[in-house]
Protein backbone atom coordinates (compact mmCIF):
# COMPACT_ATOMS: atom_id res chain seq x y z
CA UNK A 1 0.00 0.00 0.00
CA UNK A 2 1.25 3.48 -0.89
CA UNK A 3 -0.88 6.04 0.92
CA UNK A 4 -0.21 9.02 -1.33
CA UNK A 5 0.19 9.92 -5.00
CA UNK A 6 3.82 10.74 -5.80
CA UNK A 7 5.54 12.33 -8.74
CA UNK A 8 7.76 9.84 -10.48
CA UNK A 9 10.74 9.89 -12.80
CA UNK A 10 11.59 7.54 -15.63
CA UNK A 11 14.65 5.38 -16.01
CA UNK A 12 16.49 5.09 -19.28
CA UNK A 13 14.46 1.99 -20.13
CA UNK A 14 11.20 3.92 -19.61
CA UNK A 15 10.24 2.23 -16.35
CA UNK A 16 8.79 4.41 -13.61
CA UNK A 17 10.91 5.06 -10.56
CA UNK A 18 10.13 6.56 -7.19
CA UNK A 19 12.71 8.62 -5.36
CA UNK A 20 13.03 7.29 -1.81
CA UNK A 21 14.80 8.83 1.18
CA UNK A 22 15.54 6.37 3.97
CA UNK A 23 15.23 8.21 7.28
CA UNK A 24 17.61 7.57 10.17
CA UNK A 25 16.15 10.01 12.71
CA UNK A 26 12.38 10.19 13.12
CA UNK A 27 12.19 12.09 16.41
CA UNK A 28 9.10 14.28 16.42
CA UNK A 29 7.76 12.93 13.14
CA UNK A 30 4.30 11.40 12.80
CA UNK A 31 3.91 7.98 11.23
CA UNK A 32 2.07 8.07 7.88
CA UNK A 33 1.98 11.88 8.00
CA UNK A 34 5.73 12.54 7.83
CA UNK A 35 7.09 9.17 6.77
CA UNK A 36 6.03 5.69 5.66
CA UNK A 37 7.00 2.81 7.97
CA UNK A 38 8.09 -0.23 5.99
CA UNK A 39 9.54 -3.66 6.54
CA UNK A 40 12.37 -4.42 4.13
CA UNK A 41 13.42 -7.93 3.22
CA UNK A 42 16.51 -8.82 1.26
CA UNK A 43 16.94 -11.31 -1.54
CA UNK A 44 14.95 -12.53 -4.48
CA UNK A 45 15.44 -12.03 -8.17
CA UNK A 46 15.13 -8.66 -9.87
CA UNK A 47 11.52 -7.67 -10.41
CA UNK A 48 10.40 -4.97 -12.78
CA UNK A 49 7.21 -3.13 -13.59
CA UNK A 50 7.21 -4.81 -16.97
CA UNK A 51 6.97 -8.39 -15.70
CA UNK A 52 5.93 -8.50 -12.07
CA UNK A 53 4.47 -5.15 -11.10
CA UNK A 54 7.40 -3.57 -9.26
CA UNK A 55 9.03 -0.16 -9.65
CA UNK A 56 12.75 0.48 -9.29
CA UNK A 57 13.71 2.75 -6.40
CA UNK A 58 15.95 5.77 -6.80
CA UNK A 59 17.53 6.50 -3.42
CA UNK A 60 17.84 10.17 -2.53
CA UNK A 61 20.92 11.36 -0.65
CA UNK A 62 20.46 15.14 -0.93
CA UNK A 63 16.96 16.45 -0.29
CA UNK A 64 17.48 20.08 0.64
CA UNK A 65 15.85 21.29 -2.58
CA UNK A 66 13.22 18.55 -2.84
CA UNK A 67 9.79 18.31 -1.26
CA UNK A 68 8.83 15.22 0.76
CA UNK A 69 5.77 13.36 -0.57
CA UNK A 70 5.95 15.47 -3.73
CA UNK A 71 9.39 14.75 -5.14
CA UNK A 72 10.55 11.92 -2.92
CA UNK A 73 9.09 9.40 -0.48
CA UNK A 74 10.48 9.48 3.08
CA UNK A 75 10.50 5.95 4.49
CA UNK A 76 11.69 4.42 7.75
CA UNK A 77 12.50 0.77 8.41
CA UNK A 78 9.99 -0.26 11.06
CA UNK A 79 9.68 -3.86 12.24
CA UNK A 80 6.05 -3.28 13.24
CA UNK A 81 5.03 -1.97 9.81
CA UNK A 82 2.34 -3.89 7.95
CA UNK A 83 3.80 -3.49 4.45
CA UNK A 84 6.77 -5.64 3.46
CA UNK A 85 8.69 -3.81 0.73
CA UNK A 86 11.33 -6.04 -0.80
CA UNK A 87 14.67 -4.65 -1.92
CA UNK A 88 17.62 -6.12 -3.75
CA UNK A 89 20.94 -4.73 -4.93
CA UNK A 90 19.33 -1.91 -6.89
CA UNK A 91 16.17 -1.75 -4.81
CA UNK A 92 12.49 -1.90 -5.67
CA UNK A 93 9.16 -1.40 -3.94
CA UNK A 94 5.75 -2.88 -4.72
CA UNK A 95 3.97 -1.22 -7.58
CA UNK A 96 1.23 1.07 -6.29
CA UNK A 97 -1.26 3.73 -7.23
CA UNK A 98 1.34 6.23 -8.43
CA UNK A 99 2.09 4.07 -11.46
CA UNK A 100 -1.31 4.22 -13.23
CA UNK A 101 0.07 4.93 -16.65
CA UNK A 102 -2.60 5.64 -19.27
CA UNK A 103 -5.34 6.75 -16.87
CA UNK A 104 -6.75 10.20 -17.71
CA UNK A 105 -8.55 10.63 -14.38
CA UNK A 106 -7.13 9.59 -11.00
CA UNK A 107 -8.42 10.41 -7.54
CA UNK A 108 -6.42 9.52 -4.44
CA UNK A 109 -8.39 9.80 -1.21
CA UNK A 110 -5.58 8.57 1.04
CA UNK A 111 -3.56 11.78 1.08
CA UNK A 112 -5.88 13.34 3.65
CA UNK A 113 -5.91 16.78 2.12
CA UNK A 114 -8.70 18.45 0.15
CA UNK A 115 -11.30 16.91 -2.13
CA UNK A 116 -10.70 17.14 -5.88
CA UNK A 117 -12.51 20.24 -7.17
CA UNK A 118 -14.28 18.17 -9.85
CA UNK A 119 -16.27 16.34 -7.17
CA UNK A 120 -19.52 17.77 -5.84
CA UNK A 121 -19.84 16.59 -2.27
CA UNK A 122 -22.92 17.02 -0.08
CA UNK A 123 -24.03 15.93 3.37
CA UNK A 124 -26.85 17.83 5.06
CA UNK A 125 -25.45 17.46 8.58
CA UNK A 126 -22.20 17.53 10.46
CA UNK A 127 -20.41 14.22 10.99
CA UNK A 128 -17.34 12.85 12.74
CA UNK A 129 -14.10 11.38 11.52
CA UNK A 130 -10.79 10.21 12.99
CA UNK A 131 -8.20 12.83 12.06
CA UNK A 132 -4.49 12.24 11.23
CA UNK A 133 -3.64 12.44 14.94
CA UNK A 134 -6.06 9.60 15.75
CA UNK A 135 -8.61 11.88 17.41
CA UNK A 136 -12.35 11.89 16.68
CA UNK A 137 -13.45 15.32 15.49
CA UNK A 138 -16.54 16.97 14.03
CA UNK A 139 -16.63 17.79 10.31
CA UNK A 140 -18.80 20.56 8.90
CA UNK A 141 -21.88 20.17 6.70
CA UNK A 142 -21.04 19.33 3.05
CA UNK A 143 -17.43 18.56 3.96
CA UNK A 144 -15.80 15.29 2.95
CA UNK A 145 -14.29 13.05 5.62
CA UNK A 146 -10.80 11.65 5.12
CA UNK A 147 -10.60 9.04 7.86
CA UNK A 148 -7.61 7.49 9.64
CA UNK A 149 -7.03 4.36 11.67
CA UNK A 150 -7.09 5.59 15.30
CA UNK A 151 -4.52 3.04 16.45
CA UNK A 152 -1.96 3.08 13.60
CA UNK A 153 -2.79 6.52 12.13
CA UNK A 154 -2.77 4.95 8.66
CA UNK A 155 -4.98 6.79 6.14
CA UNK A 156 -8.15 4.86 5.33
CA UNK A 157 -9.65 6.97 2.55
CA UNK A 158 -12.85 8.89 1.83
CA UNK A 159 -15.58 7.81 4.26
CA UNK A 160 -19.00 7.37 2.62
CA UNK A 161 -21.95 6.38 4.84
CA UNK A 162 -25.71 6.12 4.73
CA UNK A 163 -27.97 8.16 6.99
CA UNK A 164 -28.10 6.96 10.59
CA UNK A 165 -29.60 8.16 13.90
CA UNK A 166 -28.09 7.76 17.35
CA UNK A 167 -31.08 6.80 19.51
CA UNK A 168 -29.20 7.21 22.79
CA UNK A 169 -29.21 10.64 24.43
CA UNK A 170 -26.36 12.20 26.42
CA UNK A 171 -23.94 9.90 24.65
CA UNK A 172 -20.93 11.25 26.56
CA UNK A 173 -22.56 12.25 29.87
CA UNK A 174 -23.11 9.11 31.93
CA UNK A 175 -23.72 11.16 35.06
CA UNK A 176 -26.88 12.58 33.45
CA UNK A 177 -30.30 11.45 34.65
CA UNK A 178 -30.94 9.90 31.23
CA UNK A 179 -28.59 7.15 32.45
CA UNK A 180 -30.05 5.32 35.43
CA UNK A 181 -27.32 4.51 37.95
CA UNK A 182 -27.74 3.01 41.42
CA UNK A 183 -25.72 1.15 44.06
CA UNK A 184 -23.24 -0.48 43.85
CA UNK A 185 -22.24 1.76 40.93
CA UNK A 186 -21.17 5.38 40.83
CA UNK A 187 -20.25 7.64 37.90
CA UNK A 188 -17.62 10.38 37.96
CA UNK A 189 -17.59 12.70 34.96
CA UNK A 190 -14.60 13.86 32.92
CA UNK A 191 -11.88 11.78 34.53
CA UNK A 192 -9.92 10.62 31.47
CA UNK A 193 -8.89 11.70 27.97
CA UNK A 194 -11.46 10.22 25.60
CA UNK A 195 -11.13 9.29 21.90
CA UNK A 196 -11.99 12.89 20.99
CA UNK A 197 -8.81 14.13 22.71
CA UNK A 198 -10.62 15.95 25.52
CA UNK A 199 -10.89 15.04 29.19
CA UNK A 200 -14.55 14.08 28.91
CA UNK A 201 -14.46 10.33 29.42
CA UNK A 202 -16.38 9.17 32.50
CA UNK A 203 -15.54 6.60 35.19
CA UNK A 204 -17.99 3.86 36.14
CA UNK A 205 -16.88 2.49 39.54
CA UNK A 206 -18.06 -0.57 41.48
CA UNK A 207 -18.31 -0.15 45.26
CA UNK A 208 -15.89 -2.12 47.41
CA UNK A 209 -16.88 -5.75 48.01
CA UNK A 210 -19.81 -5.60 45.58
CA UNK A 211 -20.35 -7.63 42.40
CA UNK A 212 -20.24 -5.72 39.13
CA UNK A 213 -23.06 -7.87 37.75
CA UNK A 214 -25.74 -5.87 39.54
CA UNK A 215 -28.94 -4.12 38.56
CA UNK A 216 -27.54 -0.74 39.63
CA UNK A 217 -25.32 -0.53 36.53
CA UNK A 218 -25.58 2.60 34.37
CA UNK A 219 -28.27 1.92 31.79
CA UNK A 220 -30.60 3.72 29.41
CA UNK A 221 -34.05 2.70 28.18
CA UNK A 222 -34.95 3.52 24.57
CA UNK A 223 -38.49 3.51 23.18
CA UNK A 224 -38.93 1.51 19.96
CA UNK A 225 -41.63 0.43 17.55
CA UNK A 226 -43.66 -2.70 18.32
CA UNK A 227 -41.77 -4.79 15.79
CA UNK A 228 -38.62 -6.87 15.55
CA UNK A 229 -35.81 -4.42 14.67
CA UNK A 230 -32.15 -5.00 13.98
CA UNK A 231 -29.97 -2.70 16.09
CA UNK A 232 -26.27 -2.12 16.61
CA UNK A 233 -25.27 -0.78 20.01
CA UNK A 234 -21.74 0.54 20.45
CA UNK A 235 -19.62 2.46 22.94
CA UNK A 236 -15.97 3.18 23.68
CA UNK A 237 -14.44 1.48 26.73
CA UNK A 238 -11.13 1.48 28.54
CA UNK A 239 -10.17 -0.76 31.45
CA UNK A 240 -10.02 0.88 34.86
CA UNK A 241 -8.19 -0.79 37.75
CA UNK A 242 -8.50 -4.56 37.87
CA UNK A 243 -11.13 -4.71 35.09
CA UNK A 244 -10.03 -6.70 32.02
CA UNK A 245 -13.22 -6.97 29.94
CA UNK A 246 -16.64 -5.44 29.32
CA UNK A 247 -19.92 -7.34 29.16
CA UNK A 248 -22.87 -6.06 27.12
CA UNK A 249 -26.37 -7.22 27.99
CA UNK A 250 -29.25 -5.48 26.16
CA UNK A 251 -32.80 -6.67 26.76
CA UNK A 252 -36.43 -6.05 25.82
CA UNK A 253 -39.41 -6.24 28.13
CA UNK A 254 -37.57 -8.65 30.43
CA UNK A 255 -34.00 -9.83 30.87
CA UNK A 256 -35.01 -13.25 29.51
CA UNK A 257 -35.16 -11.67 26.03
CA UNK A 258 -31.65 -10.33 25.48
CA UNK A 259 -28.43 -10.12 23.50
CA UNK A 260 -24.99 -10.23 25.12
CA UNK A 261 -21.25 -10.43 24.53
CA UNK A 262 -18.05 -10.16 26.59
CA UNK A 263 -15.00 -8.44 25.05
CA UNK A 264 -11.44 -8.19 26.36
CA UNK A 265 -10.23 -4.64 26.95
CA UNK A 266 -6.67 -5.91 26.86
CA UNK A 267 -6.50 -7.10 23.27
CA UNK A 268 -10.05 -6.76 21.89
CA UNK A 269 -10.63 -10.50 21.69
CA UNK A 270 -13.97 -12.15 22.37
CA UNK A 271 -14.11 -13.59 25.89
CA UNK A 272 -17.68 -14.87 25.63
CA UNK A 273 -19.24 -15.21 22.19
CA UNK A 274 -22.21 -13.03 21.19
CA UNK A 275 -25.45 -14.76 22.11
CA UNK A 276 -29.19 -14.17 22.40
CA UNK A 277 -31.90 -15.49 24.68
CA UNK A 278 -35.68 -15.70 24.39
CA UNK A 279 -37.14 -13.75 21.48
CA UNK A 280 -33.93 -11.89 20.53
CA UNK A 281 -31.86 -13.32 17.66
CA UNK A 282 -28.89 -12.88 15.33
CA UNK A 283 -26.17 -11.59 17.66
CA UNK A 284 -22.78 -10.60 16.22
CA UNK A 285 -19.98 -8.33 17.38
CA UNK A 286 -17.23 -6.11 15.98
CA UNK A 287 -14.38 -4.58 17.96
CA UNK A 288 -12.18 -1.65 16.91
CA UNK A 289 -8.94 -0.54 18.52
CA UNK A 290 -9.52 3.18 19.12
CA UNK A 291 -6.01 3.87 20.43
CA UNK A 292 -4.67 4.84 23.86
CA UNK A 293 -6.23 1.78 25.49
CA UNK A 294 -9.74 2.49 24.18
CA UNK A 295 -11.84 -0.11 22.34
CA UNK A 296 -15.06 0.46 20.45
CA UNK A 297 -17.35 -2.53 20.99
CA UNK A 298 -20.38 -2.91 18.70
CA UNK A 299 -23.04 -5.57 19.34
CA UNK A 300 -25.64 -6.26 16.62
CA UNK A 301 -28.88 -8.15 17.24
CA UNK A 302 -32.57 -8.32 16.33
CA UNK A 303 -35.08 -7.51 19.05
CA UNK A 304 -38.55 -8.82 19.79
CA UNK A 305 -41.76 -6.85 19.19
CA UNK A 306 -41.90 -5.11 22.56
CA UNK A 307 -41.72 -1.31 22.69
CA UNK A 308 -38.64 -0.73 24.82
CA UNK A 309 -34.95 -1.65 24.77
CA UNK A 310 -32.59 -1.38 27.73
CA UNK A 311 -28.83 -1.10 27.15
CA UNK A 312 -26.27 -1.95 29.86
CA UNK A 313 -22.52 -2.53 30.17
CA UNK A 314 -20.71 -4.28 33.04
CA UNK A 315 -17.00 -4.29 34.00
CA UNK A 316 -15.72 -7.87 34.18
CA UNK A 317 -12.51 -9.75 34.86
CA UNK A 318 -12.32 -12.19 31.98
CA UNK A 319 -15.61 -14.09 32.02
CA UNK A 320 -16.33 -13.36 35.70
CA UNK A 321 -18.05 -10.40 37.32
CA UNK A 322 -15.68 -7.92 38.94
CA UNK A 323 -15.61 -7.74 42.74
CA UNK A 324 -15.42 -4.03 43.42
CA UNK A 325 -12.59 -2.37 45.33
CA UNK A 326 -13.93 1.19 45.13
CA UNK A 327 -11.54 2.20 42.35
CA UNK A 328 -11.99 -0.37 39.57
CA UNK A 329 -14.57 -0.34 36.81
CA UNK A 330 -14.76 1.12 33.32
CA UNK A 331 -13.86 4.30 31.52
CA UNK A 332 -16.74 4.89 29.11
CA UNK A 333 -17.50 7.36 26.31
CA UNK A 334 -19.44 7.70 23.08
CA UNK A 335 -22.51 5.48 23.46
CA UNK A 336 -24.55 4.83 20.32
CA UNK A 337 -27.62 2.81 19.34
CA UNK A 338 -28.59 2.75 15.68
CA UNK A 339 -31.01 0.74 13.59
CA UNK A 340 -28.87 -1.31 11.23
CA UNK A 341 -26.62 -4.31 10.79
CA UNK A 342 -23.34 -2.58 11.65
CA UNK A 343 -21.92 0.40 13.51
CA UNK A 344 -21.24 3.63 11.64
CA UNK A 345 -19.13 6.61 12.65
CA UNK A 346 -19.82 8.11 16.03
CA UNK A 347 -22.82 10.49 16.30
CA UNK A 348 -22.63 12.59 19.50
CA UNK A 349 -25.89 13.48 21.26
CA UNK A 350 -27.04 15.57 24.20
CA UNK A 351 -30.71 16.04 25.14
CA UNK A 352 -32.17 14.51 21.97
CA UNK A 353 -31.46 11.88 19.37
CA UNK A 354 -29.29 13.06 16.45
CA UNK A 355 -29.34 12.06 12.78
CA UNK A 356 -26.26 12.13 10.57
CA UNK A 357 -27.15 12.56 6.89
CA UNK A 358 -25.73 10.44 4.09
CA UNK A 359 -22.57 11.34 2.16
CA UNK A 360 -23.01 11.96 -1.58
CA UNK A 361 -20.10 12.37 -4.02
CA UNK A 362 -20.79 13.15 -7.71
CA UNK A 363 -18.92 14.27 -10.82
CA UNK A 364 -21.19 16.04 -13.32
CA UNK A 365 -21.08 18.34 -16.35
CA UNK A 366 -17.65 18.98 -17.81
CA UNK A 367 -16.10 17.66 -14.60
CA UNK A 368 -17.34 14.31 -15.89
CA UNK A 369 -17.38 14.63 -19.68
CA UNK A 370 -13.78 15.93 -19.78
CA UNK A 371 -12.43 12.47 -18.92
CA UNK A 372 -15.18 10.00 -19.86
CA UNK A 373 -15.10 8.08 -23.15
CA UNK A 374 -18.59 7.11 -24.33
CA UNK A 375 -17.26 4.39 -26.64
CA UNK A 376 -14.93 2.35 -24.45
CA UNK A 377 -13.14 2.61 -21.13
CA UNK A 378 -12.03 1.04 -17.86
CA UNK A 379 -13.21 2.03 -14.37
CA UNK A 380 -10.94 1.25 -11.40
CA UNK A 381 -11.63 1.51 -7.67
CA UNK A 382 -9.71 0.59 -4.55
CA UNK A 383 -11.90 0.51 -1.47
CA UNK A 384 -12.43 -0.94 2.00
CA UNK A 385 -15.79 -2.36 3.05
CA UNK A 386 -16.76 -2.46 6.71
CA UNK A 387 -20.37 -3.61 6.43
CA UNK A 388 -22.44 -6.51 5.19
CA UNK A 389 -25.20 -4.63 3.39
CA UNK A 390 -27.21 -6.51 0.79
CA UNK A 391 -26.64 -3.84 -1.90
CA UNK A 392 -23.60 -1.57 -2.09
CA UNK A 393 -22.65 0.96 -4.75
CA UNK A 394 -18.90 1.43 -5.24
CA UNK A 395 -18.36 3.39 -8.48
CA UNK A 396 -20.81 3.94 -11.33
CA UNK A 397 -21.58 6.17 -14.28
CA UNK A 398 -25.22 6.90 -15.17
CA UNK A 399 -27.68 9.47 -16.54
CA UNK A 400 -29.22 10.15 -13.13
CA UNK A 401 -31.50 7.16 -13.59
CA UNK A 402 -31.03 3.44 -13.07
CA UNK A 403 -31.94 2.74 -16.72
CA UNK A 404 -28.63 3.76 -18.30
CA UNK A 405 -25.73 2.80 -16.13
CA UNK A 406 -22.37 1.05 -15.79
CA UNK A 407 -22.10 -0.12 -12.18
CA UNK A 408 -19.45 -1.53 -9.88
CA UNK A 409 -21.46 -2.83 -6.94
CA UNK A 410 -22.44 -5.68 -4.64
CA UNK A 411 -25.79 -7.21 -5.56
CA UNK A 412 -26.07 -9.02 -2.22
CA UNK A 413 -23.75 -10.26 0.46
CA UNK A 414 -20.59 -11.77 -1.10
CA UNK A 415 -21.67 -11.17 -4.74
CA UNK A 416 -19.27 -8.71 -6.42
CA UNK A 417 -21.42 -7.57 -9.33
CA UNK A 418 -20.87 -5.33 -12.29
CA UNK A 419 -23.82 -4.42 -14.48
CA UNK A 420 -24.34 -2.50 -17.72
CA UNK A 421 -27.84 -1.37 -18.71
CA UNK A 422 -29.23 0.57 -21.69
CA UNK A 423 -32.81 1.81 -21.48
CA UNK A 424 -33.42 -0.44 -18.51
CA UNK A 425 -32.29 -3.55 -20.39
CA UNK A 426 -29.26 -5.40 -19.05
CA UNK A 427 -26.44 -5.57 -21.60
CA UNK A 428 -23.78 -7.26 -19.48
CA UNK A 429 -23.58 -8.50 -15.92
CA UNK A 430 -21.39 -10.65 -13.70
CA UNK A 431 -21.95 -11.44 -10.04
CA UNK A 432 -19.25 -13.84 -8.82
CA UNK A 433 -19.77 -15.05 -5.26
CA UNK A 434 -17.38 -15.58 -2.40
CA UNK A 435 -16.33 -11.94 -1.96
CA UNK A 436 -16.92 -10.94 1.65
CA UNK A 437 -18.30 -7.45 2.12
CA UNK A 438 -15.43 -6.53 4.41
CA UNK A 439 -11.76 -5.85 3.75
CA UNK A 440 -9.68 -4.20 1.02
CA UNK A 441 -10.56 -4.68 -2.64
CA UNK A 442 -9.13 -3.51 -5.95
CA UNK A 443 -11.55 -3.83 -8.85
CA UNK A 444 -11.69 -2.79 -12.48
CA UNK A 445 -14.54 -2.90 -15.02
CA UNK A 446 -13.76 -2.72 -18.73
CA UNK A 447 -16.43 -1.93 -21.33
CA UNK A 448 -16.69 -1.75 -25.10
CA UNK A 449 -19.42 -2.83 -27.50
CA UNK A 450 -19.58 -6.64 -27.28
CA UNK A 451 -16.67 -6.76 -24.83
CA UNK A 452 -17.15 -6.51 -21.04
CA UNK A 453 -15.19 -7.91 -18.12
CA UNK A 454 -14.01 -7.23 -14.58
CA UNK A 455 -11.01 -8.09 -12.44
CA UNK A 456 -10.95 -8.33 -8.64
CA UNK A 457 -7.69 -8.38 -6.67
CA UNK A 458 -5.72 -9.63 -9.64
CA UNK A 459 -8.16 -12.32 -10.75
CA UNK A 460 -10.75 -12.64 -13.53
CA UNK A 461 -13.63 -14.26 -11.62
CA UNK A 462 -15.95 -14.71 -14.61
CA UNK A 463 -15.90 -15.26 -18.36
CA UNK A 464 -15.82 -12.18 -20.56
CA UNK A 465 -19.26 -11.03 -21.78
CA UNK A 466 -19.11 -10.65 -25.58
CA UNK A 467 -22.54 -9.18 -26.29
CA UNK A 468 -23.98 -5.78 -25.43
CA UNK A 469 -24.04 -2.04 -26.14
CA UNK A 470 -22.97 1.03 -24.14
CA UNK A 471 -25.37 3.44 -22.39
CA UNK A 472 -25.34 7.21 -22.77
CA UNK A 473 -24.37 8.62 -19.36
CA UNK A 474 -23.81 12.08 -17.89
CA UNK A 475 -22.27 11.68 -14.44
CA UNK A 476 -20.23 9.53 -12.07
CA UNK A 477 -21.22 8.42 -8.57
CA UNK A 478 -18.61 7.53 -5.96
CA UNK A 479 -19.62 5.24 -3.11
CA UNK A 480 -23.35 5.05 -3.87
CA UNK A 481 -25.87 4.18 -6.55
CA UNK A 482 -28.87 6.41 -7.26
CA UNK A 483 -28.22 8.27 -3.97
CA UNK A 484 -28.81 5.04 -2.05
CA UNK A 485 -27.02 1.75 -1.32
CA UNK A 486 -24.05 3.60 0.15
CA UNK A 487 -20.75 1.79 0.48
CA UNK A 488 -20.55 2.43 4.24
CA UNK A 489 -16.81 2.18 3.98
CA UNK A 490 -13.75 3.84 2.48
CA UNK A 491 -12.99 4.76 -1.11
CA UNK A 492 -9.20 4.80 -1.40
CA UNK A 493 -8.55 5.44 -5.09
CA UNK A 494 -10.56 5.94 -8.24
CA UNK A 495 -9.07 5.87 -11.74
CA UNK A 496 -10.42 5.91 -15.26
CA UNK A 497 -8.79 4.76 -18.48
CA UNK A 498 -10.31 6.02 -21.75
CA UNK A 499 -9.71 2.62 -23.38
CA UNK A 500 -10.94 -0.89 -22.81
CA UNK A 501 -7.86 -2.42 -21.16
CA UNK A 502 -7.04 -6.01 -21.97
CA UNK A 503 -8.00 -8.72 -19.54
CA UNK A 504 -4.34 -9.14 -18.61
CA UNK A 505 -4.09 -5.42 -17.89
CA UNK A 506 -7.19 -5.61 -15.70
CA UNK A 507 -5.49 -8.28 -13.64
CA UNK A 508 -2.29 -6.24 -13.44
CA UNK A 509 -3.83 -3.01 -12.14
CA UNK A 510 -5.92 -4.85 -9.53
CA UNK A 511 -3.15 -7.14 -8.26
Amino acid sequence: MIPRTFLSTYAANGQQQMAVKFLTDITGLKRWADYIPVKLTQGGSENTYANNGFIDVVSVTVTSTMRPFAEYVPVYVDSSATDAWQVNATGYIPYGYAGFGGANMVLDFTNGSSLDSRITFTRASTATRVNPSGVIESVAINTARFDYNPATLAPLGLLIEEQRTNLITYSEQFDNAAWSTASPYSVTANTVISPDGSQDGDSLIVASGQSSFATGVTKQVVTKAASAIQYTRSAYFKALGSTTSVRFIDFGNTTTNSASVNISLVDGSTVTAPATTGTFSGASVSVTNAGNGWWRVALTYTTDTHTSLTVRSFPYVGSTALTGDGTSGLYIWGAQLEAGAFATSYIPTVASQVTRSSDLALMTGTNFSSWFNATEGTMYASYVLVSDSANIGVFEVDDNTSSNVIQMRYSSSSFAQYSVSVGGVTQASQAPSGYSTSGLYKRAIAYKVNSFNQAINGALPSTEDTSGTIPTVTQARIGNEAASNFINGYIRQIAYYPTRLTNAQLQSITA
